[in-house]
């Protein structure tokens, strides 16, 4: 067998025994809570130590934190240790390396620490002192006996990876791990029902074209309404990989503005699994939106995503094909199947170059192509292409002693119809610019409950007038979230 061929089996190897790893590495580590304590106070040993949250939210919590504790805590070792382990699991192996590394020249003999530190080396491609570490770690006397034989066996030369996989399975199911959100918020719309700002409309009739004005009811109004949101998110280890669940349900009630009342329903299950030097992950999701007695929407959504272990600098990246099955039950004619490509990057964080670890921006493009069920659809074959961006920190506001969630994002689209909607509105295919941003600060106010704010902007230009929508919107409100 070539050499280079070998090499690639035995990093591999190790990939996939350090991963599994991960699962146990923290059972070596006493279980302890998370505490509310103040940064006046010296560092606190129930800080650290916990077994690691699930979900990526849950984890950004916990590294929120745990950042005003970073000078207190920097000569303790448990502090790293449980800091590396939580950047590990949200997949930033080079900044849990530096965190893992420190604890580990406080206290060389933290066993979890040691594992996860050769699974992020292993994830950078340093397959040969990964190895190394994990068999230090195998021969320690003070190693449960199962983990013991476990890395041992691992470790054997020649191990197959069908064998480590085996040997993964054998790990307890820890069951299903839940995390639930409810929010409520309050605010106000320019613009509730969606309505278009277009006074008028240009009809283009045999004897020449025709103006009519709109009806006042048909404008624009303005108005407070109230938003409620309720989720749930469920994890579970399901033999290599891991089974995922989403259920969310949202409402909006409009005061004299029947029209803005809606409701929107989905649901989505996905399992992902390592494959190669990453992970690939199938999903299934459906979507309800309906404004009572108005419109009514479903659809259901089928996609495959895949995202590289490999990093560039700060950043990892995933590339993602879904198709949408789309019915609009109060205009069947609309129906079609949407298919589309997404590439998306996400970054952060870079702890030396000074960015706070709970930083992330990620950034997106995709593009997609709408194909109608019927081959009479008012527009027939729609292309759109999308630019996204969103950026989240924490940040400290003025005259505040506390830290929140600063959250920025900002989506561009462009859509082309092929064929003309109605001869009566022009001779042109549809084009449509639509533009969304937004700004939130949410504020954590006790134990599992925050208060925040988002605001959001909508406009949308089109060579169909009726298009041609703006909104600005402004919500407070009550975040509950239990991980």
């Amino acid at each position: 067998m070539p050499a280079s061929h070998s090499a690639a089996c035995c990093l591999l190897t190790f990939s996939a025994l350090a991963c599994a790893v991960s699962a146990l590495a923290a059972e070596v580590v006493p279980e302890v809570r998370a505490v509310n304590l103040t940064p006046e106070d010296t560092c606190p040993a129930a800080l650290f130590g916990a077994s690691l949250p699930k979900g990526k939210d849950a984890i950004r919590t916990q590294l929120v934190q745990l950042s005003p504790w970073a000078q207190a805590c920097d000569m303790r070792a448990d502090f790293h240790a449980y800091r590396g382990a939580l950047l590990l699991s949200a997949g930033w192996p080079q900044d849990a390396a530096i965190s893992l590394e420190k604890a580990l020249l406080l206290n060389p003999e933290l066993p979890g620490a040691q594992l996860d530190f050769a699974q992020a080396l292993a994830q950078q491609g340093q397959g040969t002192p990964a190895r190394e570490l994990v068999r230090q770690v195998a021969e320690r006397s003070d190693i449960q006996p199962d983990l013991k034989h476990w890395l041992q066996d691992g470790l054997v030369q020649g191990a197959s990876l069908q064998t480590l996989a085996a040997t993964a399975n054998a790990i307890p199911d820890r069951g299903w791990n839940w995390s639930s959100l409810m929010q409520s918020s309050m605010g106000h719309e320019s613009n509730l029902a969606s309505a278009t700002h277009t006074t008028s409309l240009t009809l283009y009739l045999a004897s020449g074209p025709v103006e009519v004005p709109l009806a006042d009811s048909e404008r624009p109004k303005a108005g407070a309404a109230v938003k409620m949101l309720v989720a749930t998110q469920g994890l579970r280890k399901l033999g290599d990989g891991e089974l995922r669940l989403n259920l969310a349900l949202q409402g909006r009630r409009a005061e004299g503005a029947t029209l803005a009342n809606n409701q929107l329903a989905e649901g989505f299950a996905a399992y992902a699994h390592p494959l190669g030097p990453g992970v690939l992950q199938g999903a299934w999701g459906a979507h309800s939106f309906s404004q009572p007695g108005v419109y009514s929407y479903k659809d259901q959504v089928f996609s495959l995503k895949y995202e590289p272990s490999w990093r560039f600098g700060d950043c990892k990246s995933s590339i993602a094909h879904s198709l949408t099955a789309q019915r609009y039950l109060s205009a069947p004619s609309l129906d079609g199947t949407y298919q589309q490509l997404r590439l998306e990057a996400g970054c952060g964080p870079a702890e030396k170059t000074g960015i706070d670890a709970s930083t992330e921006t990620i950034w997106g493009l995709t593009t997609g192509r709408d194909t109608p069920s019927n081959t009479n659809r008012p527009g027939g074959n729609k292309h759109r292409v999308e630019a996204y961006a969103r950026h989240e920190r924490n940040m400290v506001l003025p005259l505040s002693n506390r830290q929140g969630r600063l959250t920025a994002w900002y989506r561009y689209s462009v859509s082309q119809d092929e064929r003309v909607f109605s001869g009566l509105l022009g001779i042109d295919p549809t084009r449509t610019h639509r533009q969304d941003g937004g700004l939130g600060y949410w504020l954590p106010i006790r134990q599992a409950w925050s208060a925040g704010v988002d605001v959001e902007s909508t406009s949308q230009k089109s060579t169909n007038t009726l298009l041609n929508i703006k909104n600005l919107t402004t919500y407070v409100g009550l975040r509950w979230a239990l991980n």
